[in-house]
């Protein structure tokens, strides 16, 4: 089964929303996991873009119903196998034609159930997203990869407290695994839950001190809390582990205007604008940063 994961910071910095911003590819580092994440209500240039990926569509592109393909195999393990390779290629239409037909064949295949409910989140249809993810959990409830795909459609849904709860048993049965951790920590941060989630990202890159998500959203929580002196050291850390992960340099910018340091941000902004072109929120904290504007966010006067 396709586990899905990894929430960024930028999610909980400016509140909670209901819906997912278009998918943009190569906004990070390939994670571990595939991840979806995201707020309608995030400020650009106040904030990173929150970044959910190329497997999650745009709201306004949600998938139709379509019919089970003519050249789909008739085998429920093939079915399974070709809706999972069509959930990669970005597919959600086709993966969710043939995942339906496998489930029919294999009623109550936890497995299969769970990437159905990964192929309607890719499609953007939440409803059955977690009503399929729902049912998948309570038949293997101490599957982690059920669990955290049901919290990020929850996520998505905007039911952040039931992500939460569900996040918090997945936990509780896999205390060692820093995607939960660092998951958990964007969810309560996202609740204005701070302490408990500088807790739980402290917890996640204990577990993995290079993981650059990890170190990002504990990097974010700290500027958010307004202790801009630790974030610039872990998003320096972050940098360093993944050179390459536009998200990183351009949370680092931030916290470094934040101090002030306009110069050094905006080579970091610029840096992220190299990795990825298309990165819209890095380009408007350049500009921004580039006239002086304030770009630091509110969170930043919290004591």
């Amino acid at each position: 089964m396709i586990r899905i994961g990894r929430l960024l910071a930028a999610f909980a910095l400016t509140g909670c929303g209901t819906g997912a911003p278009a998918a943009r590819p190569g906004d990070m580092a390939e994670p571990s996991h595939l991840s979806t994440r995201g707020t309608a209500d995030a400020e650009p240039a106040r904030a990173p873009a929150a970044a959910p990926a190329p497997l999650i569509r745009n709201p306004a592109d949600a998938c139709p119903d379509a019919p089970l393909p003519a050249d789909a195999p008739s085998d429920a393990a093939a079915l399974h196998a070709l809706g999972q390779k069509k959930i990669m290629a970005g597919d959600g239409a086709y993966a969710m034609a043939v995942l339906r037909k496998a489930s029919e064949m294999t009623p109550g295949d936890p497995a299969v159930m769970g990437d159905l409910a990964t192929a309607y989140l890719q499609c953007h249809r939440l409803r059955e997203a977690v009503a399929t993810a729902e049912k998948a959990a309570a038949i293997a409830p101490a599957d982690v990869a059920l669990l955290s795909n049901l919290a990020q459609a929850y996520q998505m849904a905007g039911h952040v407290r039931l992500a939460i709860a569900t996040l918090r048993k997945a936990v509780g049965i896999a205390p060692d695994d820093p995607a939960l951790h660092s998951d958990l920590a964007v969810l309560l941060a996202a609740m204005k839950e701070l302490d408990e989630a500088e807790a739980e990202a402290r917890v996640a890159v204990r577990l993995d001190q290079t993981e650059v998500v990890s170190l990002v959203n504990l990097g974010s929580i700290l500027h958010r809390k307004g202790r801009d002196t630790d974030a610039e050291m872990i998003l320096r850390r972050a940098v360093a582990a993944a050179p390459g992960n536009a998200s990183a340099h351009n949370q680092l910018g931030l916290v470094l205007a934040a101090q002030g340091k306009n110069g050094q941000a905006a080579l970091e902004f610029k840096t992220a604008l190299t990795i990825d072109p298309n990165h819209p929120t890095a380009r408007e904290n350049l500009e921004a940063v580039s006239k002086g504007l304030d770009i630091t966010g509110p969170w930043n006067k919290q004591p």
